[in-house]
């Protein structure tokens, strides 16, 4: 792994996912729906909690990591149905 990466870039689907994508009649990887999602909404967002009401609204699944101190810490998105 070089040195020098922080763990930002984009993550580029899988084979499997691809495959799953077509099984289900999708024109994409869930993966790549639910990135451009995140980028779209974290564009037009206002603040952390229009963020989040904007991707459940959105009908996304919506999980926020949040520290003892009650900061968000992290958050992870799925579609409804996904595991």
């Amino acid at each position: 792994m070089d040195e020098h990466a922080d763990g930002t870039a984009r993550r580029w689907s899988k084979t499997s996912e691809a495959e799953k994508a077509v099984r289900r009649g999708l024109s994409e990887p869930v993966r790549e729906t639910l990135q451009r999602a995140v980028r779209e909404t974290a564009a037009a967002a206002v603040s952390d909690a229009d963020f989040f009401e904007q991707l459940a609204t959105a009908g996304l699944r919506v999980k926020q990591r949040i520290a003892p101190d009650g900061n968000v810490t992290g958050y992870s998105v799925a579609m409804p149905g996904d595991p």
